[in-house]
């Protein structure tokens, strides 16, 4: 399988499996155990974080990608005295769980 990738990760093309280590992950779905491929550490670390849900990871990128016209308009130069470099915004932590 991972000579079929090209040796790369099946996610993101890199060719490095993570910074300190020579491991690659055999990424799996979780309930049929059907190989899905084989992902650098980073981006099994990604998946996992966001429980391997398709909608949860659209979403993610969804708000990655409308957020860089915001980006363009609040550089560096002219954010408002009121914008923090790290905004805390508290949810209901079981928002996201299908249970």
């Amino acid at each position: 399988m991972f000579e079929k990738q090209g040796k790369i990760c099946a996610l993101c093309g890199s060719d490095v499996p993570a910074k300190h280590s020579n491991r690659w992950n055999t990424d799996h779905d979780h309930d049929t155990g059907i190989i899905r491929g084989i992902i650098c550490c980073s981006c099994n670390n990604g998946l996992g974080l966001f429980k391997d849900d398709p909608v949860l990871l659209r979403k993610a990128a969804n708000y990655i990608e409308l957020s860089k016209p915001l980006n363009f308009l609040l550089d560096n130069r002219k954010k408002p005295e009121h914008y923090a470099e790290t905004q805390t915004i508290e949810t209901d932590s079981n928002e996201h769980d299908p249970a």
